[in-house]
This record gives C-alpha cells, structure tokens and sequence, in this order.
C-alpha cells in the first residue's frame, strides 16, 4: 500500500514522515504504519478518489475523506457527505493509488493506518469536523444505506466538487514564494488574501488543517496543514499554518505562518525576511508550551532562527515566519503579537501593548488554564500549593474581566489610567504566588511575572 510520490523538494517520503513525526507534526494521523514503513501519501490535500461496492449491489464513487475502526467517509457526486460501514461493504479499490481491499471484521488495524495515507484527514474526522462538512453541503446528517435511498436514484448534489480525485476546496497551487517576488509586502499582500480565504475556521478544517498545540497568549492557536509543509510551506496564499484566536464574536483568522523542516545542516538564512524566522527543534505540541525561565537552561528551543547551521543541528528542526493579517505592534512578522489578548475580549489594544500587559489582559480568556498548566510543567508542587496558586489565578482572571467591563463602560479604549490598574492586577497576581509556593519553585517560576 506504499506510494512512490514524489514531493516538493525531492525528498523522500520515509526522511518526509520521519522529520514531521519527530516534530510531533503527525502525531495520530496514521500516516505511518504499524508495520513501520511509510504508508501512502495523497498526491494533493484532496484524498484519493475511492470506488466502493457495497453488499446490498449498490456502488459509491467520491474522494475518501477518513477512515476510522468503524467504517468511512466518503464525498461523492450524489450522496454528498457519506458514511459507509466496514461491515456493509464488500471492496474499496482506489485507482491512482492501485489499492483494492476487502475489510475484515474487524477491520484490520494495520491495513486501516495503511488506507489512511490515502485520505484527506489522516488524523480522522472529529465530530466538530463532520458537522461543519454537513453544514456546507446542506445535509443535516450523512448518507448511509441503511437510509435506503439507491445512489444511482439521486441527483448529482456535489458535482465537479467530488469524484474527481480531489475535493476543489483542496486544490492548492504548488506556486512557491519566489513568484511572488519575496518581498515583506508581497508576503503580506499574500497572506492577507489566504486570511480572506480562510475567514471562517470551518473553511480551514474543511481543508485539512488541524489544531496543534496551546492557544498561545501572544501568537494564538497554530492550525497546520502537513501537506502543505511537506510541499515546501512557502506561499504565503497556501500556508501550513493559520492562526486563529477565539473572541467575542467567535473564532478570528490574525495570521498565517510559513514553515520549512530543515534536515542535517540546512539554514532558514536564504528564506524570505531572513532574520523574522524561528525555529522549535523539539516536539511542536509539547514546545508550545515549554518554557524554561531559568539562567542556567541556556536559551529556549522556541527562538529566532539567526544562527547558521552547526554540529547542533542534526535533528529536524521547524522554521516558522509569522505574518499577522491584523494589526501587529512590532510589525507583520514579528515572534509575538501582544495585541491579541486585547482583540480576544473585544478591546482595542493601547498604542504599544508590551508582554506583561498583554499576558495579563489573557487573564480575562484562556490565561488561568494556560498559566496553571505552565506552571505545572516548570515546577512540582504540594495539593495544597497548587489549591493556592489556583486560587491566585481565579482571583485575577475575575479581576481582569471587572477591568475590561469598566474600560467598555468608560468608552471601550484603555486610558492610562485603566492600564496602570491592569498592571496591578498582575503585580498582585505573582505576589500571591510567590506567597503560595516554595522559594525553590518561585526562583524558577518568577521570570513568568515580567
């Protein structure tokens, strides 16, 4: 079931899913098998275009969204989004990537991580997923044959959309940057047409992308497509990435990010904006979330990518160039944007938000969870300890959203006045925990309160 692909760069698949597993970039999407090889690879974001024959006579056609130990899913030019199970179907055949296959019962766990590389959603489908695929074909639920309604007797609902290899919303143009000419505001330009684009994070899911990490105080949450980055992750009107914060009126697109894995010795130094990139050579997942604060720990795995390659960079390392689509303090391509804990509850941000002001604002949405688990990745501490710093954290999310709510009643934009409040807020904050751990803990925790 192996697929000889080739990819954007011409390297190859195994040292491919080697880097993005490593990177943590597949993690769970059955993109490798249990036998240990490289399973397929969709020659497009779009799954292969699967033909399926079911028990009762009946045949479907349409591209293989996801695969999963029940059955699939299916898009097809009469059924639209369709769900079909193991135990209904007598054999799936996949032209282009010369596969047919009879499911066991149950199916098979080796075969099914296999078919997976031929899907669009190798991870699998989450129910958020699926009902944001129903609500763009208009189904309120999927076809299945248990409804009784012969595909051959519907109309043709999808049309160009499906059975033709790939679904059109996943048909991305493999233009590389240098086309755009490489400049900061061909990148911007770029980026801020994928940003109306994918608008709507229903649209970003419906093409593939899925979410990674933390919802970081300054830079969101990271949205990555691995196909995209296994094409180079260059054009900034197909990124790997979308970032996405959620605010009062619901999810909003800031930014997107370009990406490029650097094996052995590679460099981002001939990348475009050279010197805005950074790079985590640790798991993505885990690293977004990492901090080590402490003098001694060298600096972070988390940094600005300016360095040229050395005998330190033999494992894959992920470079990222973020460019923010709204407004960015330090400009489009900056590490951080810290206006967007003030976007996130419904404020304008003041004219130079700094990082203390902007991880304190993040008190009001997200910012006791985020800070409760970073603190509990740094430093163990005693129940009652944690109870404390807990306590802290709660305290000053309420705290911050009574400030908000004034600051909205005041006119809706921070005055100076309002900002020195909110600094209190957050003095008061590492205060109390200061108060409420040990001084071992506090010495490596502390940095987190500038």
């Amino acid at each position: 079931m192996t697929s000889g692909n080739a990819l954007g760069d011409g390297r190859s698949l195994r040292t491919w899913v080697a880097a993005l597993l490593a990177l943590g970039l597949l993690a769970g999407s059955g993109c490798v098998s249990r036998h240990g090889r490289p399973a397929a690879v969709a020659v497009s974001p779009g799954g292969f275009t699967a033909d399926v024959t079911l028990d009762s006579g009946w045949d479907l056609t349409g591209e293989l969204l996801s695969v999963d130990p029940s059955g699939a899913y299916l898009l097809t030019a009469r059924t639209s989004v369709s769900r079909v199970e193991w135990d209904e179907v007598s054999r799936i055949r996949i032209p282009d990537g010369d596969l047919s296959w009879r499911p066991s019962l149950p199916a098979d766990p080796a075969e099914l991580d296999d078919l997976r590389g031929y899907t669009r959603f190798p991870p699998g489908l989450s129910d958020q997923q699926v009902e944001a695929l129903l609500r763009h074909h208009g189904q309120s639920e999927p076809w299945r044959a248990s409804h009784g309604n012969p595909p051959s007797a519907l109309p043709d609902t999808v049309g160009r959309e499906a059975g033709a290899g790939t679904h059109a919303r996943a048909g991305y143009p493999l233009a590389d940057v240098e086309g755009l000419g490489g400049g900061g505001s061909d990148l911007v330009a770029a980026a801020s047409r994928a940003a109306v684009r994918f608008a709507s994070l229903d649209e970003a899911m419906l093409s593939g992308y899925r979410a990674i990490g933390p919802d970081l105080p300054g830079a969101g949450r990271h949205w990555v497509n691995a196909y995209l980055l296994m094409r180079g992750g260059l054009n900034p009107e197909t990124p790997p990435f979308l970032t996405y914060v959620e605010t009062p009126s619901g999810p909003e697109l800031v930014g997107v990010a370009l990406g490029r894995v650097l094996l052995g010795g590679e460099s981002s130094a001939d990348l475009p904006v050279a010197g805005a990139w950074h790079q985590h050579s640790g798991t993505v997942e885990e690293e977004l979330l990492a901090l080590d604060p402490s003098p001694e720990a060298g600096p972070s795995s988390h940094d600005m990518d300016e360095h040229a390659p050395g005998e330190g960079d033999r494992e894959p390392r992920l470079t990222m160039l973020h460019i923010w689509t709204v407004a960015s303090p330090e400009g489009p391509f900056a590490l951080d944007n810290w206006a967007l804990p003030f976007r996130r509850i419904g404020l304008p941000p003041p004219p130079s938000p700094d990082a203390a002001r902007g991880r304190a604002a993040y008190l009001a949405s997200g910012g006791q969870v985020y800070y409760r688990d970073l603190i509990a990745g740094l430093v163990s501490l005693e129940p009652k300890e944690v109870e404390a710093v807990d306590k802290a954290l709660s305290r000053a999310g309420q705290d911050v959203r009574r400030w908000a709510e004034a600051v909205r009643r005041g006119g809706g934009v921070p005055s100076s006045d309002a900002l020195v409040r909110l600094d209190d807020v957050w003095a008061t904050l590492w205060r109390r925990i200061e108060d409420a751990v040990p001084s071992r803990a506090w010495a490596v925790i502390a940095s987190l309160a500038s």
